[in-house]
């Protein structure tokens, strides 16, 4: 949550970017519809960021969208995602 909270701050301090955030395993976790960061999820993809959940992890944990917020996406595999922005110029992140 502090992660998110920081990250969206020194955003703002940029301008205009594109921002997706990849979630692969546990960290799926946040951006369930009963999670403790949702809110927080939700406001940043109202600020334009777009949250991809990775498919894989979802069925290896039993979660189907319904048990997600909103507006999040859902790429078959999280690890090809992220090459796949990667091949398209975007910077990959890691926390």
């Amino acid at each position: 949550r502090k992660l998110l909270k920081k990250n969206m701050r020194h955003l703002e301090e940029l301008g205009k970017v594109e921002v997706a955030v990849v979630l692969i395993g546990p960290a799926l976790g946040m951006i369930k519809f009963d999670a403790l960061t949702a809110t927080k999820v939700q406001d940043a993809i109202a600020a334009g960021a777009r949250f991809v959940a990775c498919g894989n992890s979802m069925k290896a944990q039993g979660l189907t969208k319904d048990d997600m917020i909103d507006r999040i996406d859902i790429a078959r595999a999280g690890y090809v995602e992220l090459m796949r922005l990667q091949q398209l110029g975007w910077t990959y992140l890691r926390p």
